[in-house]
């Protein structure tokens, strides 16, 4: 990819970030121009070189760097979707406690007349005294409470399952942006070695010069080496943005951003084939789980809700006192009995509700089958990246290697001149397609593999006890009666 080949976008920002630059150092331009006149390109190149350095210094001591496994580390341990995530399961936990804890008798208090505790004036100047109506209640038949505990049992293992999809994509997002941030540092460095190489025959170029240091050679590169500064201008902005991208998603405090610390390099091989990967994924993905807890939910929602047309049965008592202030008339009062109750009768309401939760049943069973095709794609896609970024790492390696020698070859023709600034040109950017190349190989290789571990799911070998960790502190930080959360 040539020079002249920008989006058309990024090259308008890239000359808005250089004019800023130029703006913005007026002052210290000032003093040249009023002595010497405008400055040349080759002043200007030198000026804006150095800011370029400046601000990339300032990024430099002002990030902090982190591995790979450090990054993940604190992504786990600070990123609030986990945690939103385990609220959900403490949620649905609570949830099933209260089910269970319908079993246990209810003691209610009420009055009668004239309050809960209270007097009454009667005749003779007689006060009447009167006691709370205490009433005991036991529910110990309820055919709709064993489907609805084994429906919420559904529910917990259904939102365990999304915890664990939360915890994977995050590894998988912390992945991707930490290689992303790579290679851009690396373009970014192979960048700043394309312009050291044009200083280079800048140099040269000046030195054969009869006429001075401008020469239709020296001002081609040095148009050139302004286009290369462009370039890295544009690159150094998105080598920003994807810093705070990642600094977000490994929820760092506002204002810090985060640099690897780890070159960009060929990351590990994947040693499952195709259809091993495809096989393991459908048997373990979390999604598919997910769904399938979600159908026995709903299967179990539906038998607690046809079970409401059977009778509960419940053990009621009730008692209280009453009196008067002199104590001639003491009086206390109870009743205790069983209840019954049974709709028998309502139209075809719960009937109608059960069938809509068969139909939701039916859904979800769906949902699990299209997600088999989801993750099969899923692997499909991923394994054929990896396969095919092995063949052009190689292939574009040993591209580079040719860009290089043709770079060394037409160097030493144009210093013996045998060759011009035009050819230097055109190795340049054969370089630099081949340069930029084989880091999008590198960066798709990467990315295919930690996609591999994610489809197939595959924990990093450093993402389980980061991930039990997590979730041990998640569960400290619960109530203090909390129920399990897993």
């Amino acid at each position: 990819m040539g020079a002249g080949r920008q989006p058309v976008g990024k090259r308008t920002l890239a000359f808005a970030l250089l004019a800023a630059l130029l703006i913005g150092d007026a002052d210290a331009l000032a003093g040249p121009r009023k002595e010497h006149g405008a400055l040349g390109p080759a002043h200007t190149l030198q000026s804006l070189e150095q800011r370029v350095y400046t601000y990339r210094d300032h990024l430099e001591r002002t990030s902090r760097r982190v591995s790979l496994q450090e990054a993940l580390a604190l992504g786990l341990a600070q990123n609030p979707s986990l945690a939103k995530a385990y609220a959900l399961i403490e949620a649905t936990a609570w949830d099933g406690v209260a089910i269970r804890r319908e079993w246990f008798p209810s003691l209610t208090a009420g009055n009668n007349d004239p309050g809960l505790v209270g007097v009454q004036q009667q005749q003779a100047n007689i006060l009447s005294i009167s006691s709370p109506e205490l009433t005991l209640e036991w529910t110990f038949f309820d055919p709709s409470r064993h489907p609805r505990a084994q429906a919420n049992a559904a529910s917990l293992a259904a939102d365990r399952f999304l915890f664990d999809v939360q915890a994977r994509s995050l590894v998988l997002t912390i992945q991707q942006q930490y290689i992303d941030l790579q290679t851009l540092l690396e373009l970014e460095g192979e960048y700043r070695k394309l312009s050291s190489l044009v200083e280079e025959w800048r140099t040269l170029a000046k030195a054969q010069g009869r006429r001075g240091s401008s020469t239709p050679d020296v001002d081609q590169l040095t148009g050139q080496a302004l286009a290369l500064l462009i370039l890295r201008i544009d690159t150094h902005e998105q080598v920003i943005a994807a810093a705070s991208n990642l600094a977000r998603t490994l929820s760092l405090p506002p204002g810090d951003l985060v640099m690897p610390r780890d070159p960009l390099q060929l990351g590990g091989p994947w040693v499952l084939s195709r259809r091993d990967t495809i096989a393991q994924a459908l048997q373990f993905r979390e999604e598919v789980q997910q769904s399938l807890a979600n159908a026995r939910a709903l299967s179990w929602s539906a038998l607690a809700t046809r079970a409401g047309y059977r009778p509960t049965l419940s053990l009621e008592g009730s008692g209280s006192t009453e009196g008067n202030s002199d104590n001639t008339d003491l009086q206390s009062q109870g009743t205790v009995g069983v209840n019954v109750a049974w709709t028998l009768f309502d139209g075809g309401l719960l009937a109608a509700k059960a069938r809509s939760q068969r139909n939701q049943q039916e859904q979800a069973l769906q949902q699990a089958a299209l997600d088999r095709l989801t993750v099969t794609a899923e692997v499909e896609t991923s394994h054929a990246a990896y396969l095919n970024s092995q063949i052009v790492v190689d292939a574009s390696l040993a591209q580079v290697q040719s860009a290089r020698a043709s770079v060394a070859a037409a160097t030493r023709g144009f210093a013996v001149g045998t060759s011009d600034a035009t050819t230097l040109l055109q190795v340049l950017g054969n370089l630099r397609g081949a340069v930029e190349a084989y880091c999008r190989a590198l960066q798709k290789h990467n990315k295919s593999v930690a996609a591999l571990y994610r489809f197939s799911a595959r924990w990093p070998e450093a993402a389980p006890p980061l991930v039990q960790e997590r979730l041990s502190n998640l569960q400290m930080s619960g109530p203090p009666q909390s129920p399990p959360g897993r």
